[in-house]
């Protein structure tokens, strides 16, 4: 067996860049506030299913029963969360703050479980398909349901 460099291909440069077009897994995060990034776990399936809970994220923001103003509030963080899947250029930071937001908002009004029970349960699922911690971006509703 010989110690062989292998020769970029078509005279190209190695440039130590990978172009990965689909990555299959599970983000791991351990602890209370971590936090993980993964890119495109599953393809385009994965963000058809982000934008799907983020249209279910906006129905329970409109249809929970707390001050028109918050409900503004978390409506306004929607479509930087939803531009951050078209680009999908490292979306956790949009979908961090947007989260938080909604959180805090929610905190704001000292909203109750059965007020803020479907917007949890987005909020949850959204944070776990792009792998940041709950308790990093929504500490509040995680209190309020852990």
């Amino acid at each position: 067996m010989t110690n062989q460099k292998d020769e970029p291909k078509n005279n190209q440069e190695n440039t130590g860049k990978y172009n990965i077009q689909t990555i299959n897994g599970e983000a791991i995060s351990v602890g209370d506030y971590s936090t993980a990034f993964v890119a495109n776990t599953s393809g385009q399936n994965n963000m058809a299913e982000i934008k799907n809970l983020l249209d279910e994220l906006r129905r329970e923001i409109e249809k929970a029963s707390i001050p028109q103003g918050s409900k503004n509030v978390m409506l306004r963080a929607l479509p930087e969360m939803e531009e951050a899947v078209q680009s999908n250029n490292n979306p956790s930071d949009k979908f961090s703050t947007g989260l938080t937001r909604i959180n805090d908002q929610l905190e704001g009004v000292g909203a109750v479980a059965d007020n803020a029970a479907g917007i949890a349960e987005k909020v949850f699922k959204i944070a776990k398909s792009i792998g940041l911690g709950v308790k990093t971006v929504a500490p509040y509703l995680a209190n309020l349901f852990g």
